[in-house]
């Protein structure tokens, strides 16, 4: 099957070793022995680095997963190690740890994910699943539920106040020198 990417995407690449951020959304199948095949472009990106090597984990709070570059993934396991007990108790922490694990992608861009990190997400053997890049990591959800979180999120993101371009003066450093009313001014 080929990939087709999502409606909402740009068509972005992900985050790959020289530092371009994972952007974009792609849709795809996961075959019935619970490998997905990526896209090209994420292929690429993933397999630049010599020795690339990436975690799987659940997203804590969503009915997600996530791919993780091995470096977030230690930064992120040391934070862990020193506070998810206080954060969220002992029990969570095991069964968030219990279902990480280096992933492993195959030479033909094939993802192998266990059926209990599929579980979680709610995926489907056989069905389809959406892949969202997010800066440094790549997320996969089920599509109806990345259908219902991404509804929710455009309209935050329509709420939100509007970016300005920034100023001259804010690029290059110079200031100019503010602007005169050209009408006559009365003493």
């Amino acid at each position: 099957m080929k990939h087709k990417q999502h409606k909402q995407a740009k068509g972005r690449k992900p985050r790959d070793a020289d530092g371009m951020p994972f952007c974009g959304t792609y849709v795809v199948s996961v075959l019935e022995e619970g490998r997905i095949r990526l896209p090209v472009e994420l292929c690429r990106q993933l397999h630049r680095g010599k020795n690339a090597q990436f975690w799987l984990a659940p997203v804590p709070g969503r009915s997600a997963f996530a791919l993780y570059p091995k470096a977030l993934w230690d930064n992120w396991r040391e934070h862990l190690d020193q506070d998810v007990t206080q954060l969220c108790g002992s029990d969570r922490a095991r069964t968030f740890l219990a279902l990480s694990y280096p992933a492993v992608l195959g030479s033909q861009g094939r993802l192998s994910v266990r059926s209990q990190l599929l579980d979680y997400a709610n995926v489907q053997r056989g069905g389809e699943l959406v892949i969202v890049g997010l800066g440094q990591h790549v997320e996969f959800w089920e599509t109806g539920a990345f259908e219902e979180e991404l509804s929710g999120s455009l309209q935050t993101l329509r709420d939100l106040p509007r970016m300005e371009k920034p100023r001259q003066a804010d690029v290059g450093g110079a200031q100019r020198p503010p602007s005169r009313s050209h009408g006559s001014a009365k003493s």
